[in-house]
């Protein structure tokens, strides 16, 4: 047990290390299916006063030893508690940093794969009191918005992400963060940051009660500071949004993913031979104009795994993709089914993924996700019971 405790620790660093390089921005090309109520903005400025607190990661969700189903229960189903056990991931080199030196951090466990990796925080009071006993103003809503928040895969050219907000059982604000990254994941720096938590109704209510729908948001730190005004609202004021605060708290936290050797096993096939009908829903975007687009795709890898899989294809181009003017959705008509041994069927859905043109034909990559119609939940499946997948109809057998 002591080596356990020592490897969980082995990767604390001081302080003043911490987070670093978390103000920088990255350049992301992104193909992404956002959760409700995620803001997605980059805000690159330094918190004029944050008390530093630095922690290494519990040694339980360091090494993987947690309860899979009481972290990833609510949004993830394995059937095989075994099974679950084995796609949980680690963590190293855990940091955080809060405004309010009242407040922690912790990181309850990760699981996914090289693709996409799922984590799930928890930031709580150090005394032990549910957070929902400080909020500012009492409310009966179990999700918040942020005021502005940022997630990043270091040293990526692709990737999206998307955070939900939650109050959990315990009276605790819950983190659930999914990132994509076609570049990989494994091995790589994670870092979250934000700030605020407001009542996703009340929030929502706000914005569409109120003239600028663009919510233009207060950021009280700059006005204290003296510093310039938030950057979001070009030369408009700011909205004063102060009346429906949860909780007031600057926080960022980062560390470093490894998926599971379990999850690393794939069942693949290279160049398919046949290809597989694609409909893709054309938005003309400053419209409620859409429309179809049938046609033809051919596959170049598909694999599967047991936390998820991943098609690649391309087509040719049809001139909406690179266009402005469209926005084009490939997943809305997508039939994607997982076939396992006993004859069960998982269904899929495309997740992140990402697009490029290369001269008359459009490249397409894009994870798998296995997922429940009926409870909304992803469904995690034991890689060695899969033989195939069925894209729009097509049928491709994997090894």
């Amino acid at each position: 047990m002591n080596e356990i405790f020592k490897k969980a620790f082995d990767n604390v660093r001081p302080a003043d290390e911490l987070v670093d390089g978390v103000l920088q921005p990255q350049n992301f090309s992104v193909k992404t299916k956002s959760k409700s109520f995620s803001i997605k903005r980059v805000f690159c400025a330094v918190a004029a006063v944050c008390a530093i607190l630095v922690c290494g990661i519990s040694a339980a969700a360091a090494v993987g030893l947690i309860d899979f189903d009481s972290v990833f229960g609510s949004r993830i189903t394995v059937k095989d508690s075994e099974l679950a056990s084995s796609l949980v991931g680690t963590v190293s080199g855990f940091k955080y940093k809060v405004s309010d030196k009242d407040y922690k951090i912790e990181i309850k466990g990760v699981t996914g794969n090289d693709k996409k990796a799922i984590a799930v925080a928890e930031i709580s009071r150090v005394d032990g009191t549910p957070v929902a006993d400080r909020f500012v103003n009492s409310t009966d809503d179990n999700q918040f918005v942020p005021l502005w928040e940022n997630a990043e895969i270091l040293n990526t050219y692709t990737g999206g992400y998307s955070i939900d907000h939650r109050v959990n059982e315990a009276g605790n604000i819950e983190l659930y963060i999914d990132w994509d990254s076609e570049d990989g994941i494994d091995g790589k720096k994670i870092i979250c940051e934000g700030e605020n938590f407001y009542p996703a109704g009340a929030y929502i209510n706000f914005k569409y009660n109120n003239a600028n729908e663009d919510i233009c948001t207060e950021y009280t730190q700059y006005g204290e500071s003296g510093g310039d005004k938030d950057s979001r609202c070009g030369n408009d004021e700011p909205e004063d949004i102060s009346d429906i605060l949860a909780l007031g708290l600057r926080w960022e936290f980062s560390f470093t993913y490894r998926q599971s050797d379990k999850s690393q096993q794939v069942k693949f096939l290279n160049a398919p031979a046949e290809s597989f009908p694609l409909t893709l829903n054309v938005h003309i975007v400053g419209t409620k104009e859409d429309f179809i687009r049938e046609l033809i795709a051919q596959p170049t890898y598909i694999e599967a795994g047991s936390t998820g899989g991943r098609v690649d294809f391309e087509y040719e181009m049809t001139g909406y993709e690179s266009n402005h003017d469209y926005s084009v959705n490939y997943s809305d008509n997508a039939d994607i089914y997982i076939s396992l041994k006993n004859g069960e069927r998982i269904y899929g859905t495309f997740g992140g993924g990402v697009c490029y043109p290369d001269g008359d034909v459009y490249k397409c990559s894009f994870n798998i996700v296995y997922w429940d119609k009926n409870n909304y939940t992803s469904v995690f499946t034991d890689v060695e019971n899969i033989t195939a997948i069925s894209i729009n109809g097509t049928v491709y057998e994997l090894k």
